[in-house]
This record gives structure tokens, C-alpha cells and sequence, in this order.
């Protein structure tokens, strides 16, 4: 065998572990959609947790203090639509189980994928509505 078969053969052989390289990175998401939807469940759930309990204290506390409510509900609402919009996208993107169970969640995954930024979108929203709340809640305890 030449030189130049040799030299050929290993940019071929280079070549193509580049492509099962840039392959592997594209199918990643794939295999990690179960993982993602667990933890967006997790973490909407406390979300919704304390944004639900703040939205309660501020309805029953101070009946006279109209405006700290108002301002208050306002972000809370906002808040509450975003992970309304998150459960929605994490809704059609998963199978429907007779047996809710956090720890496994059957996922479409291209459709997950697909709806990836979307949710992302709205993530953005969220922690921009999060941070409307908090000050808020900074300027109501002055």
C-alpha cells in the first residue's frame, strides 16, 4: 500500500467519527427529554407552591390595604399564567399515564424537542414575572 492510500483511508476514518460525532450531539436532547420534563415538573410545582400561597395570604391579610393587594396579585397572576403556559407545553409533549407518577413521565421526545423553545420562551417570561414580584414585594415592606 502507498502513502497517499494510507493518508486518504485515515482523513476518511477522521472523517467519518466527526459525523457520528455531530450525530450523537443531535440525538443528546433526545435521551435527555425524560430528565428535562422531571425537572420542570419539580420546579413548576414549588413555583406554583409559594406563588399559590402568596396569592392566598395576600387575598386574606389586611382587607384595608387595597393597594398592596392589587399590586401584589397582579405579578402573582402573571406568574401563575407562565407555568400555566410550561404545564401546557409539557401536557402535549407526554403521554398520558392512568398513574401519575413524578419519577417517570413517558415522553414524545421529538415533540419535546421541537417544543423546546417555546418553553424556553417562556421560562425567560417567568423568571422576568419572578423578578416583577419580588419587587414588589421589596417596595411593599419599605
Amino acid at each position: 500500500m502507498d502513502p497517499f492510500s494510507i493518508v486518504a483511508s485515515a482523513i476518511t476514518v477522521f472523517q467519518a467519527a466527526d459525523r457520528l460525532g455531530n450525530l450523537l450531539g443531535k440525538i443528546q436532547p433526545l435521551l435527555c427529554a425524560q430528565n428535562d420534563v422531571l425537572a420542570l415538573l419539580n420546579e413548576i410545582g414549588i413555583i406554583r407552591n409559594a406563588l399559590e400561597g402568596l396569592q392566598e395570604m395576600a387575598s386574606i391579610s389586611n382587607p384595608g390595604s387595597c393597594l398592596g393587594q392589587t399590586a401584589l396579585l397582579e405579578p402573582v397572576s402573571a406568574c401563575l399564567l407562565h407555568i400555566s403556559g410550561l404545564e401546557d407545553i409539557i401536557s402535549e409533549s407526554c403521554k398520558k399515564n392512568e398513574k401519575p407518577d413524578l419519577k417517570f413521565v413517558d415522553v414524545k421526545r421529538v415533540a419535546w424537542v421541537r417544543k423546546k423553545g417555546e418553553m424556553e420562551r417562556i421560562k425567560y417570561r417567568l423568571r422576568d414575572a419572578l423578578a416583577a414580584l419580588q419587587l414588589v414585594i421589596a417596595a411593599l415592606n419599605m
